[in-house]
């Protein structure tokens, strides 16, 4: 017998993720995704991820 909420998964928003990542550069940098470097883009998917 399976567990099933082991086995259930929720599916992944890319669209939410995508404004996460978004709203995480504006809020914690101040700068566009166009004015923010490589480093903060990859913490801002962190928090993303995190949250």
């Amino acid at each position: 017998m399976k567990n099933s909420a082991v086995t259930k998964r929720e599916k992944f928003d890319k669209e939410l993720f995508k404004r996460s990542v978004n709203y995480n550069v504006k809020t914690l940098f101040r700068k566009t995704m166009e004015e923010a470097s490589p480093q903060q883009i990859f913490q801002a998917v962190s928090y993303a991820i995190k949250d």
